[in-house]
Formats: C-alpha cells, sequence, structure tokens
C-alpha cells in the first residue's frame, strides 16, 4: 500500500482576472458515470474540486480534470486539500504494502504489511497518524493494536481498543489518541502516556485553538451503578475536581480560558478556568460558547421547571420562551448576540434582546453577522414553498429555495449574497440582484455533488470578486463575477 501526495497549480494566479463586466466562467472538470461521487470535495478556497473514480479493477483520483496514477484502491476518507489549497493528499492501496510519500512525493517509506486503521493528516498535511494491528498478516483480528506516527511505530504504547483520535493540534505540531489497554484508559500525547483511569470518554479529546492545552474527560468507578461514577476534565495531564457529570469542554478563542457544565448532588454548576458559577437551571448541552474575544460566554438553559428556556449571556439571564432553537452567536467584534427562539407557532431572531418579526421557520444556521458587527441577515420560510432572506430586518424577493450554507456577507459587510433556486434554475443574488441562471438538478435527484457545491460562495480579500462552483451538463464550472 502507498500514501500519495500530489501539489497542483491553482486555477488561476490570484483572483483579479474577471472582466470589470462580464461573468468570467471556467470548466475545471468533467465527471464521467465512473466518479465515486461520495468523494467528491471541494477546496477551502472554493476554486477547486477532486473526485474518485473506479474504472475495471482500479481507481485514481482526479483533480481539477486531471487524471492521477491508477491504484488497487483510493483509502475511503483520505482524499483531501491542504488548507491553502495549493495541495491533494489521498491514501492509496497497491498491492499489499503500506507505505507512505511524504512532501512533494519525494520520500516513499514502506511501513508494514499488517492491518491498519484510516491514515489522519494533520491539519498542514505534513504529518500522518494510523492505528495498526500487531502481527504477521493481515487477517489477524483481535490481537494487540499500535499507533503509528509519521511512520514511526509507537512501540512503547501497546493497546487493546482505540477509543479516540489519533487528533492532530491545529497548527499540526502535537498528536494525541485515547487507548484502553487491560482494564485501565490513558491517552497518549507526543509520544508521551497520561496516567491511566478506570474510564475515557469517547468524543471529548482534544486540543485547544492556540494548541498549547490537551484535555479530555475521565471518570473514576466507584461502584456498580453509573450514578457511583465521578466524572471530571484532564487538562494537560491535571485532573479537575469531580462531579455526578460533565458537559462538552469548551475552550475560548485564544487557549486561555476553558469551560463545562457540571452536575454534583443534583446541583448544576459552570465551570470556567476551574472555578464554579451557579446557573438557574440546566445548561442544553452543546449551546456554551466562548466570544470571539474569549471575554464572554453565553449558554441556553431550560428552567428548573421544564417550561421555559433562556439565553444566559456573560451571566445575565434574558427573557424566558418556550423553545430556544439555534444559539447563542456572538457577532465577531464580541460586542452582540442572537439567538432563534419558537414561540406562538412562530420563529424569530432575537438580537441583543430585541424580537425580531416572527416566520414559519427560520433557516438553520442561517444567521450572519457581517465583519462589522453592525448588520444582519438570515433565511426564512414564509410559506410551504417561499423562502427568502431578510437583510436588517428588510424582506428580499420570495424564491423557492434558498441554499444551505450559502448565505454571505462581504468582507467589509457593504454587499449580501446569496444562492437562490426558482424552477429548474439557481443563481447568485447579491443585493437583490439576480445574476446568470444555471440549471438546478436536486428537484430531480439528490447528488453528492450538488451538495457540496451548494454553499460553494467565496468573497476574495477585497470584497470586490466573488466566485462559486457549479454542476452544468457533467462538468464543474468556476465562475467569477465583479461587483459593481
Amino acid at each position: 500500500m502507498g500514501l500519495l501526495l500530489l501539489t497542483t497549480l491553482a486555477i488561476w494566479a490570484g483572483a483579479t482576472a474577471c472582466s470589470k463586466d462580464k461573468t468570467r466562467e471556467k470548466t475545471i472538470a468533467f465527471v464521467d458515470v465512473n466518479c465515486m461521487q461520495e468523494t467528491f470535495i471541494v477546496s477551502p478556497n472554493g476554486r477547486r474540486v477532486a473526485f474518485v473514480v473506479r474504472e475495471d479493477d482500479h481507481e485514481f483520483v482526479v483533480v481539477d480534470g486531471k487524471k492521477g496514477k491508477k491504484y488497487r484502491e483510493i483509502m475511503e476518507g483520505t482524499l483531501s486539500f491542504s488548507p491553502d489549497s495549493e495541495s491533494v493528499v489521498y491514501g492509496a492501496r497497491l498491492g499489499g504494502e503500506l507505505g507512505e510519500v511524504t512532501v512533494d512525493g519525494k520520500k516513499e517509506t514502506p511501513v508494514s504489511v499488517r492491518k491498519h486503521g484510516d491514515v489522519i493528516w494533520s491539519p498542514d498535511k505534513k504529518r500522518t497518524a494510523y492505528q495498526i494491528v500487531m502481527g504477521d498478516s493481515i487477517f489477524i483480528t483481535g490481537e494487540k493494536l499500535r499507533m503509528v506516527v509519521d511512520g514511526e511505530e509507537m512501540d512503547q504504547y501497546e493497546y487493546d481498543e482505540l477509543i479516540e483520535g489519533p487528533v492532530f493540534s491545529p497548527d499540526g505540531k502535537r498528536v494525541a489518541y485515547a487507548v484502553k489497554a487491560g482494564e485501565k484508559c490513558f491517552a497518549v500525547v507526543d509520544g508521551k502516556g497520561h496516567d491511566p483511569y478506570d474510564v475515557i470518554s469517547s468524543g471529548t479529546l482534544g486540543f485547544s485553538p492556540d494548541s498549547g492545552k490537551v484535555f479530555y474527560e475521565a471518570i473514576t468507578i466507584k461502584g456498580n451503578s453509573i450514578y457511583d461514577w465521578l466524572h471530571f476534565a484532564v487538562v494537560d495531564g491535571t485532573d479537575g475536581k469531580q462531579y455526578g457529570a460533565i458537559g462538552r469542554i469548551v475552550c475560548g478563542p485564544d487557549g486561555k480560558h476553558m469551560a463545562y457544565r457540571a452536575i454534583l448532588n443534583k446541583e448544576e454548576f459552570l465551570v470556567i478556568d476551574g472555578k464554579e458559577q451557579s446557573v438557574a437551571g440546566e445548561i442544553q448541552e452543546s449551546t456554551l460558547v466562548f466570544s470571539p474575544d474569549g471575554k464572554k460566554t453565553a449558554y441556553i438553559i431550560k428552567e428548573k421547571s421544564g417550561w421555559f428556556s433562556q439565553a444566559v449571556i456573560d451571566g445575565k439571564a434574558g427573557k424566558p420562551y418556550p423553545v430556544i432553537k439555534n444559539g447563542p452567536c456572538f457577532s465577531p467584534d464580541s460586542k452582540r448576540v442572537a439567538y432563534v427562539v419558537q414561540a406562538n407557532e412562530k420563529e424569530f431572531v432575537v438580537v441583543d434582546g430585541k424580537e425580531e418579526k416572527g416566520y414559519d421557520e427560520i433557516v438553520n444556521d442561517s444567521f450572519k453577522f457581517s465583519a462589522d458587527g453592525k448588520r444582519i441577515a438570515y433565511a426564512v420560510k414564509t410559506a410551504p414553498d417561499n423562502f427568502c432572506v431578510i437583510v436588517d430586518g428588510i424582506e428580499g424577493k420570495p424564491y423557492e429555495q434558498i441554499a444551505n450554507g450559502a448565505l454571505f456577507f462581504s468582507p467589509d459587510g457593504k454587499r449580501v449574497v446569496y444562492r437562490a433556486v426558482a424552477g429548474p434554475k439557481w443563481f447568485a443574488v447579491v443585493d437583490g440582484e439576480e445574476k446568470k441562471a444555471y440549471p438546478y438538478m436536486n428537484f430531480m435527484v439528490d447528488t453528492p455533488i450538488e451538495n457540496s457545491l451548494e454553499g460553494s460562495v467565496f468573497f476574495d480579500p477585497s470584497g470586490s470578486i466573488f466566485h462559486y462552483l457549479v454542476f452544468v451538463k457533467n462538468h464543474i464550472v468556476l465562475v467569477e463575477e465583479r461587483l459593481p
């Protein structure tokens, strides 16, 4: 088996080639019937695509229309673009040998012929980690496991079960994973094992945004009942206070602060940097967030009666509502906060404590603040087949559909762009003006490719040019438009 790293050039050198008064289009790939559509991916800058094609008994990757080398198999889930969109990385099987191709494909290091897990890449795509089964046969099961990091086996830490990981830090310099060996569980961070615990909870291992801290939830078992289990956060190998239960561990953007909900003797707390704050209800899971400047927290609580929910912003509870559907969400400047409420058979947005107009439905995850926090936009459902975008309280034209994840402010906050559907056509809408229409196929069949392209609207840093990808007659087309 081998792993392949491909580096290819961007389609255009920069985003300046758009005519002043015309839409520019460029076909970047043809998608034939052998395309494995579930593998289709779009680069982070929204200008490139890649996917796997299977022909006869072989598979190969197509990047921007260019076919790669044929292999026995392209490993599932490994195809990805680097954060700068310049490199494409994927794992490939050729025969029974497991290998690795490193920077620009210049070095290949055979590692093992043993059964292995999926290859995990660091965010910068310079490092790899994966699990192997100890033994000489690819058919071995139930044997000891071992992690391989950057081609080197972590032979000092064999284990029976992988609980979570491997997980790379955001800067790609650190790696961690949690395992079970015998009756105990432990985390391995940067090649060094932490203290063992009775349980390490799956889905809790992570790094802070600055890559400086590693954390997870551990459990000490004191009896046969789960009510005898003691839960606590472990941060950089140091145990926190034990509770009857704790929630998801959340880090501030600068990595300096950490928070989670905790329950002890039926009393609920918010724990921030190890200090407890009492709360007047139950913190709803996954609602706890820090503001972008890391100075405030916000979350949703359900009152002890269970009848109402409230948003708590920087420790202050807002008006109670029957249901708070989404949020809270801070503006980029951390000065404003919004969330979506259900009440009186309507849904509406609450911004800075003020209620916006109610609608049949606020489209999930559509709410946006402009970069300066002064403007707001979101999509709503006004009738069974009617949707529109609300910008600063003003309703736009109704359409049959507003594309998921395709509502954006320009970087300067002056323009609003979204993608809308009318009949068998869809188009970009800029400040209420409809741009060129393209065929829309989702009304006939839901395809992974169209789903991948649905939210692909991107601005250049100046905000004067935006681009997106469309699927037209089996071709992926890059469309670039200059704003007047």
